[in-house]
């Protein structure tokens, strides 16, 4: 059943405070009383409950189609946030709320953000690429050069952003052109870049082409598990020294011998890499995968060599006739996985 009035909420991410609240302003359409800021040390939690409240105080002005606009912590996570803020508003209120994502990146800070040496930030900075419906793209932030040394050509940025977030609609001040094209693929996948990869979704060529370097994605695909010891050893090279290029995400699901009867979920940003337990074998009457189903994108990536040293990580014929006895007493340097 859908509840009257509708709320449209518009989630606003980006680091860079005078651009972000410039979006604000214009999404609010200039009027203050539609905006409620957020600061960094508000968990989800305090931002749902806050909005809820503000939403409450509009309520005798609150009509189908009214607009709030929140200005979002960095740290905080689109879905997550986006979920709760509609859940509360429905369950307090009873209001049908939309919620909508933007995020605004610049120009001059974008690669040096993915390149920084705290994940956590890293991470923000993906998920907050992948699950926007919008992304802004700006020149420069306060008080930078119009171009600074760590800048990237902007079709560069453009042709990633397109392969992180191929479902977005991206806004930017110099091309249409791959802009059109991100918009374009809006209506032939939805969900994060890797995602849409492994769905077989993903309606861009494998490289999309800037000159030099070039981007690109591909599905990496494997039956036999991995051996935890060698893809450790091997990890170093793709995400460090970046032997293979430089891997900006990959994503998917995979699976280590010493752990034979469980799927994990494969997530990497940047230099951080985790995996996640995601379900044993026994739970399901199908099985979530079968040996390694991972997305890679990334900046000219060496997609044979990075996919034979994959290959080299899983289980030889010896290895895999020996059975899942003697995997398990293989050498495991991952951390536990917390298993419910």
């Amino acid at each position: 059943m859908h509840l009257e009035p509708a709320l449209d909420v518009h989630l606003v991410f980006g680091a860079h405070p005078r651009p972000r609240r410039q979006l604000i302003a214009t999404l609010a359409q200039r009027e203050p009383d539609q905006v409620l800021p957020c600061h960094d040390d508000m968990g989800d939690d305090e931002i749902t409950e806050r909005a809820t409240d503000f939403v409450a105080h509009r309520i005798g002005r609150t009509t189908a189609g009214d607009t709030v606009v929140i200005e979002c912590p960095d740290h905080s996570h689109p879905v997550h946030l986006g979920a709760g803020i509609a859940e509360g508003i429905r369950c307090a209120l009873d209001l049908d709320a939309s919620i909508t994502s933007h995020t605004v990146l610049t120009e001059t800070t974008f690669h040096l953000d993915l390149h920084g040496e705290d994940s956590t930030i890293v991470r923000s900075v993906i998920a907050q690429i992948e699950h926007a419906a919008h992304i802004h793209l700006v020149g420069t932030a306060p008080g930078e050069p119009a171009r600074s040394a760590a800048s990237a050509p902007p079709e560069l940025t453009l042709a990633l952003l397109e392969c992180l977030a191929p479902a977005a609609y991206l806004t930017h001040r110099h091309s249409t052109r791959i802009g059109r094209r991100a918009r374009r693929s809006r209506h032939l996948a939805s969900g994060p870049g890797w995602a849409t990869i492994l769905d077989g979704e993903f309606d861009v060529p494998e490289i999309v082409s800037t000159g030099r370097p070039d981007v690109s994605c591909f599905r990496y695909e494997q039956l036999r598990p991995f051996h935890p010891g060698r893809l450790q050893q091997v990890l170093d090279d793709v995400f460090d020294s970046r032997a293979y290029g430089w891997v900006v995400r990959s994503a998917g699901f995979c699976r280590l011998a010493t752990r034979p009867e469980s799927t994990a979920h494969w997530d990497q940003a940047g230099r951080s890499l985790s995996f996640e337990h995601l379900a044993r074998d026994a739970e399901h009457d199908e099985l979530l995968a079968i040996g390694q189903d991972l997305a890679f994108i990334g900046v000219d990536l060496d997609r044979r060599r990075l996919s034979a040293a994959l290959d080299s990580c899983t289980l030889d014929d010896s290895e895999l006739i020996a059975g899942p006895s003697r995997w398990q007493q293989y050498a495991d340097p991952f951390p536990e996985w917390l298993c419910p």
